[in-house]
């Protein structure tokens, strides 16, 4: 199967995460949920290994496999620019949208719902997402960073 990326991306999210975003009870994705959090977890894990071990450092057993380095333009020369890139700040800017609208649905799911227990778990999970990003950050710049 030949397919672009830009294709790719439209079937997937046509076929697959379209339907499954309009279901009325998100309990059926629970099972797939609880994957997907390892598969982030296994990720995570090696991101930090491999930032540990040095693979892709000079000498390292990744080192030869590496492209090169990319061009980065000064931000000057793209810091208002409107393009295809945007879009990556747009992908940002929807997903935000998308937990806030599907907020009251997952509030009314919670098992013992009230304002306080909502805003703890809500509270837990925003402090998850942000402490493994920061550890992927922080392995990501290590890896290949300057």
């Amino acid at each position: 199967l030949d397919l672009s990326r830009t294709s790719a991306l439209i079937a997937f999210t046509a076929f697959p995460t379209l339907p499954l975003c309009l279901l009325k009870n998100l309990s059926a994705l629970a099972n797939s949920s609880f994957v997907a959090v390892v598969a982030v977890f296994y990720t995570a894990v090696f991101m930090v290994l491999r930032a540990l071990d040095g693979s892709y450092q000079v000498g390292g057993r990744y080192f030869d496999q590496l492209p090169e380095a990319p061009k980065v333009p000064p931000a000057s020369a793209h810091l208002w620019a409107v393009g295809m890139p945007s879009l990556v700040l747009l992908n940002g800017l929807a997903l935000a949208f998308i937990s806030h609208y599907n907020g009251c649905k997952y509030y009314r799911e919670l098992q013992g719902h009230t304002p306080s227990r909502f805003v703890k778990c809500t509270a837990f999970a925003m402090g998850c997402c942000g402490l493994l990003f920061a550890i992927t950050m922080i392995a990501g710049f290590h890896t290949f960073g300057s």
